[in-house]
């Protein structure tokens, strides 16, 4: 049987880039990422963070290498990038900041969408809840909380 890092490198790397990143005293004080070059744990998260774009291109573009301009544009954002890219509208730094927030944010809103909705479910009564929704509230109003308490 393969291990998991075997099998899902992108996932694999985002864990473990996450462990560099998201260290209390590196969100304190951002300034250290600027002595990012003598610090070992700022050099190794910066590495990682390029592994990551490096995977992330391949995922997307698995022949990022070819330039074949008889490519149809899918209805997808990665194929649109993908796209813009090969066109030479986005530069490849550009294309792969875009990938990399476009694969972050996916996978952040969902999830605060879901803790949010978990929140207000365990606070306040489902019917409650299904007034709010059947008001045709803007969809803004998971975040305001606009009940009594």
């Amino acid at each position: 049987m393969m291990s998991i890092e075997h099998e899902v490198p992108l996932h694999t790397t985002q864990l473990n880039l996450k462990r560099c990143l998201f260290r209390p005293i590196y969100m304190s004080f951002p300034v250290l990422d600027r002595l990012s070059s003598i610090i070992p744990s700022r050099t190794k998260a910066r590495s990682l963070i390029q592994k990551f774009s490096d995977l992330l291109q391949v995922g997307i573009l698995p022949d990022s290498d070819s330039n074949d301009g008889n490519r149809k544009i899918g209805n997808c954002l990665g194929a649109r990038l993908e796209f813009a890219w090969r066109e030479g509208i986005l530069n490849t730094k550009q294309l792969r900041d875009n990938l990399n927030v476009l694969y972050v944010a996916g996978q952040e809103n969902p999830q605060l969408l879901m803790i949010s909705s978990l929140y207000l479910l365990g606070k306040y009564t489902v019917s409650i809840l299904l007034d709010h929704i059947s008001e045709e509230r803007p969809t803004y109003w998971i975040a305001s909380y606009p009940f009594a308490d």
